[in-house]
C-alpha cells in the first residue's frame, strides 16, 4: 500500500487505518475512487517502483484538480 491515498472529504474512514470500512463507504457512496484512479493510471503487473508511484500520485493530483471540492490526499502516519 502506498504512503499517500486519494479519498473524499465526506468519507469518515481513514484508508490506512480501516481500509475495508473506507472502501465499503466509498463504493456505497458511488465514488469508486480506486476504479477512477485506475482509469487514469492503469497499474502494471511489473514493478516499476518509484516511477509508477509518481505517475499514480500525478493521477491523484489530476482528480483533485478536476474536483477539488470532493477529493483530497491523505498520508500514512509513520
Amino acid at each position: 500500500m502506498r504512503d499517500v491515498m486519494l479519498t473524499t472529504f465526506d468519507n469518515p474512514f481513514n484508508p490506512f487505518k480501516d481500509f475495508q470500512a473506507w472502501f465499503s463507504w466509498d463504493t456505497h457512496a458511488g465514488y469508486n475512487t480506486l476504479s477512477y484512479l485506475d482509469r487514469l493510471c492503469p497499474r502494471s503487473s511489473e514493478d516499476f517502483g518509484n516511477f509508477e508511484d509518481k505517475m499514480y500520485e500525478a493521477a491523484m493530483d489530476s482528480i483533485i484538480g478536476f474536483e477539488p471540492q470532493v477529493y483530497h490526499k491523505v498520508y500514512e502516519e509513520t
